[in-house]
């Protein structure tokens, strides 16, 4: 694959651009407010991560081969909000578990 692409085969591409893509999502869901809207944000992260992650990655010449077509990328993305929703469902409950069975903060 690193051949195909043409780079060498063994890299790290952490170069500042791309370690900035990789922190999209994260600013997406401290955007939203996911504290306070954690499905709201899990759906933002997980659209915003499957955008910078299937752009990434089409760019890359050993992958163009086997891009999806437009009803594969659609069904793909009703996929990633059906993941996202049910992240964000299953934090909250859990969230709310674990906040219920913590000890009351002390008061100085």
């Amino acid at each position: 694959m690193a051949r195909e692409n043409g780079g060498p085969v063994a890299t790290y591409t952490g170069r500042a651009r791309s370690i900035l893509w990789a922190l999209l999502p994260a600013v997406a869901l401290g955007l939203i407010g996911a504290g306070r809207r954690s499905l709201v944000g899990s759906l933002a992260f997980a659209l915003v991560f499957a955008a910078v992650a299937g752009s990434r990655l089409a760019q890359f010449p050993a992958l163009q081969a086997g891009l999806p077509t437009a009803s594969q990328i659609a069904a793909g993305l009703i996929l990633v909000l059906a993941a996202g929703a049910a992240g964000g469902i299953i934090g909250r409950g859990v969230g709310s578990s674990l906040a219920a069975s913590s000890p009351a903060p002390r008061q100085a």
